[in-house]
């Protein structure tokens, strides 16, 4: 279950979620199998978790890493920060001045990020993974594996892009939904009018997304198979944020507190 309070962010992996409250802490939750404590200690101002590790960015803009340092992904580089994505065996660090630092292992040439200045990024969760980031023109660069066309780069302009396990979704410019990725005979297909209108956010768990629409409600669409654990019906409410995992779903609601949805076997609602 979500622990109670008010966070100012929170993230998802496989089968745990972290947050940071409004002081800044970090609380984890979840099965507990992937080394993520309950807490990290310091003040925070934005955290990622992957399968393995989490790293948060300090106010002072330096990264702490816990969790299981696999090919060095929980040692962080020495700098300042503004964002920080935590993959299964890499991480990669917006700096101060939007350029891209990688760390970890480099399957798939995931250590060598685009050059360029970005305003966002995000890494897929599984390995090899893959990662994408919006530049500051609004265009996307992915890179790392491509096996299923999930690292593509498709024409356009962006606000916001997840990285699923083997697809990536984004939200055009204009509040659109584009997938692209997955297996070519199932997958990321949104269905008729899921992808229309002023969205604000998407997320991409495993075999299923969710997306915030213009009125702040989240929607969610399962690939290919009828869901089984909940993760399409989020609850009713108002949400700024939505991160999906391995069959469940947790959104930020407009007061900050938190719901979860799906598999009660994983994060709990």
């Amino acid at each position: 279950m979500p622990p109670p309070g008010a966070f100012l962010q929170i993230d998802v992996a496989k089968t745990d979620a972290c947050g940071i409250l409004t002081d800044g802490s970090v609380r984890c939750w979840g099965r507990g199998e992937r080394d993520l404590p309950p807490t990290a200690a310091g003040l925070f101002v934005q955290l990622s978790i992957g399968p393995r590790h989490g790293c948060a960015v300090r106010t002072d803009g330096a990264i702490t890493c816990w969790g299981r340092d696999t090919d060095g992904a929980a040692a962080p580089p020495k700098g300042r920060f503004s964002a920080v994505s935590v993959g299964m065996m890499s991480s990669c660090a917006l700096t101060l001045d939007q350029s891209i630092q990688c760390w970890g292992r480099g399957d798939a040439d995931m250590l060598d990020p685009p050059d360029g200045t970005f305003v966002a990024l995000d890494l897929s969760s599984v390995d090899p993974g893959h990662a994408c980031a919006v530049a500051t023109d609004g265009r996307l660069a992915c890179w790392g594996s491509n096996h299923a066309r999930q690292a593509g780069s498709p024409e356009g302009t962006f606000r916001t892009v997840r990285t699923g396990d083997d697809y990536t979704c984004g939200v055009r410019t204009d509040g659109s939904l584009l997938c692209w990725g997955g297996n070519p005979a199932n997958g990321p297909v949104l269905p008729p009018g899921f992808g229309i209108g002023a969205n604000q956010a998407i997320s991409t768990g495993t075999g299923h997304v969710c997306a915030i629409r213009e009125v702040r409600t989240v929607a969610c669409h399962v690939f290919d198979i009828e869901p089984e654990g909940g993760e399409a019906d989020p609850p009713y409410g108002t949400f700024q944020d939505v991160v999906s995992g391995w069959g469940f779903s947790c959104g930020l609601r407009t007061d900050g507190w938190v719901s979860c949805w799906g598999d009660p076997k994983e994060v709990g609602s």
